[in-house]
């Protein structure tokens, strides 16, 4: 009987971080400079954000703000699970965001959020929010444990394949 591990891809191997070759990595900022302080310069392409507060304190306002912002040199899309194209609309023109270039799209189904993300390509994307997003391939109830996860999980591995940042919103509910 061999104990020993088999079928599993070599790891690389341990190492300290003095003998780690690393250079920082560019960063785009989002035009919000308190954000970008807290980002640590602003966003990477591939990287994953959650933004997470209780509801209502300006998650969403800030993240429109800022893809409008980025939507002047980058393809921005924001996906909104709470509230519908018309709402997200009346919300950027009151914050004087009336002729922004940001792409909206009101979708909660992954697999139609993954397909729209392909087809789409934007660099930036917004996910508000993570609670709303549900997974066809799943039993469990959207918004459960299980969901979130499995979804984050999915966004999270197609950012890392196709370079897409996304920024998932999360509302504290407990």
């Amino acid at each position: 009987a061999g104990g020993g591990v088999r079928g599993l891809v070599a790891s690389q191997p341990v190492t300290t971080l003095a003998e780690i070759e690393a250079s920082d990595v560019d960063r785009q900022g989002t035009g919000i400079d308190e954000l970008d302080r807290v980002l640590g310069g602003g966003i990477v392409a591939g990287g994953v954000v959650l933004i997470g507060g209780d509801p209502g304190i300006g998650k969403s306002t800030l993240l429109l703000q800022a893809l409008d912002s980025l939507s002047r040199t980058l393809k921005t899309l924001y996906v909104t699970g709470e509230e519908s194209g018309a709402q997200v609309a009346l919300r950027s023109r009151r914050l004087g965001l009336g002729a922004s270039q940001v792409r909206v799209l009101a979708e909660i189904q992954l697999e139609r959020i993954a397909a729209t993300l392909e087809a789409e390509a934007p660099a930036v994307c917004v996910i508000d929010s993570i609670q709303t997003v549900y997974s066809d391939q799943l039993s469990s109830a959207p918004g459960s444990d299980a969901q979130v996860r499995e979804c984050a999980a999915q966004l999270t591995r197609i950012a890392k394949s196709s370079g897409i940042t996304i920024i998932l919103v999360g509302h504290v509910t407990k």
